[in-house]
């Protein structure tokens, strides 16, 4: 589904991202997309209706429909229609390249780094920096609530801070210098232990993958019917052992796909000695996410997302948790220099021909994104992190902290206190470059080392890997 409607988005608009210049570009089969010029006086407070996309699950979808409540006390002639019907990643994108091409595509969505990539090879995504954030020649338009009180239309300077640095400085990963998109909800991946088996057992908690190995090994010989370790995402072991090891992977500019090297075969080596050793499984290899077997304790360690810290509680009858859980950020190769892979969605705002529903798609946004109350219920209530600092430091999410104890909220709250350490550490988060095919190698390398650890070989893992990236690449 993305290789199909990528092609189709890319095979009618390569001119458009040549002519953002003019007040119009044509993308797929006629599509028009439209640049934004600012009306005089900015918003006036006209009636207006936009869409957003989102993946948000029903339990966050009502922390959603309450902002937006609140957010039409400020601005009530601002309908906000909420899509929420597409919930898997991939369909998410390629749902919105498909609309793109008709220019049917929604006001303001949820989206990752290549997501956006791909729908700015039809010029559709608003850059922000132009109109919307400091130093934009706008800094003194102002819009005005429906009380009569009025706030700056664009971000400040102190709101712009306000943002956790390394969230923010992923909306201009794109190599133009501009800026796409604001952070919305953000998250990593931690370590979730057996604490109660570390404890009786006198096991230390690793903080190095050479650690990690050592512990691993005592625990097979503890419990021989176990595998020690269970991680979710191959893709993102994959990724952030480049990372770590400061090993190639893809590239911005020329070959995108630079990940088959020495260093990179080396690792892949040692987790398939570690997957025979039983010292570690996978979602596909073992076909199961690591929580149930974690919960189920057939693993004592298992490493997940922070936005899936839920999932870890090994529940009982009285609520609560059948064994005390620990949570610690993931091994490294240099503890002192660590490095985290950052997911989580952003939000971007498309073009469109009406410049009022761009107006108003930037105040939902800036809304979102920068409302207190907001970022901090959608964090206890989905195990994101907040992406404003102002979050942290309010009365009510300090409480929030503070209930840091062993109970599904407990263990929310303390995957929030991780990822809030680390983001204070310079360079601790990572992104990937954002290009077309950039997903295309994220699943490459998933199933490049899902195939080594059953037992393909090495060199034909990584030779179909990268043909399939480049089949791709040539395909657009």
């Amino acid at each position: 589904m993305k290789k199909k409607f990528g092609a189709v988005l890319m095979a009618g608009v390569m001119a458009c991202a040549l002519t953002a210049s003019i007040a119009l570009t044509t993308g797929c089969n006629g599509s028009k997309i439209y640049d934004f010029e600012m009306p005089e006086g900015g918003y006036d407070g006209r009636e207006v209706e936009i869409t957003f996309a989102n993946t948000t699950g029903q339990n966050l979808a009502s922390v959603v429909d309450a902002a937006i409540e609140r957010f039409n006390v400020l601005y009530p002639n601002i309908k906000v229609n909420v899509d929420n019907t597409t919930k898997d990643w991939d369909d998410f994108s390629d749902k919105i390249a498909t609309q793109i091409s008709g220019g049917k595509q929604p006001n303001v969505a949820f989206c990752y780094s290549d997501h956006v990539a791909l729908y700015n090879q039809a010029n559709a995504v608003l850059p922000l920096d132009d109109y919307f954030l400091p130093g934009n020649g706008f800094e003194n338009m102002t819009v005005k609530h429906d009380d009569g009180t009025e706030e700056p239309l664009g971000l400040t300077q102190a709101q712009v801070d306000d943002y956790i640095d390394a969230f923010y400085k992923e909306g201009a990963i794109y190599g133009d210098n501009k800026t796409y998109t604001l952070p919305f909800a953000k998250s990593t991946e931690v370590m979730f232990y057996n604490k109660t088996f570390f404890d009786a057992n006198n096991l230390t908690v690793p903080t190095t993958w050479d650690e990690l190995e050592t512990v691993c090994a005592q625990i097979v010989e503890i419990d021989k019917n176990c595998i020690a370790l269970g991680y979710d995402s191959e893709a993102n072991l994959f990724i952030t052992m480049c990372e770590q090891l400061g090993s190639p992977y893809t590239s911005l500019e020329g070959d995108h796909f630079v990940f088959d090297n020495e260093t990179n075969r080396a690792f892949v080596q040692r987790l398939k000695g570690w997957y025979d050793s039983r010292y570690l499984t996978t979602k596909e290899t073992y076909q199961q996410y690591s929580s149930n077997l974690f919960k189920d304790k057939k693993c004592y360690m298992s490493i997940g997302s922070t936005g899936g810290s839920s999932y870890q509680n090994p529940g009982s009858t009285d609520g609560s948790m059948a064994f005390d859980v620990g949570v610690a950020p993931i091994p490294q190769i240099d503890k002192d220099n660590p490095k985290m892979i950052m997911q989580g969605p952003s939000v971007c705002i498309f073009k469109k021909e009406n410049p009022y529903e761009v107006l108003a798609s930037w105040l939902l946004v800036k809304f979102l994104t920068t409302d207190v109350q907001f970022q901090g219920l959608y964090s206890e209530n989905s195990g994101y992190a907040p992406v404003t600092k102002s979050t942290y430091e309010s009365e009510a999410y300090k409480e929030f902290l503070s209930e840091a104890n062993n109970t599904s909220a407990g263990l929310t709250a303390r995957t929030s206190k991780i990822c809030k350490e680390l983001s204070e550490k310079e360079g601790a988060f990572y992104t990937s470059p954002a290009f077309i095919g950039s997903s295309k190698a994220r699943k490459q390398v998933g199933i490049l080392l899902t195939t080594v650890l059953l037992g393909t070989s090495i060199d034909d893992a990584f030779a179909k890997a990268l043909q399939e990236c480049r089949f791709f690449a040539l395909g657009q």
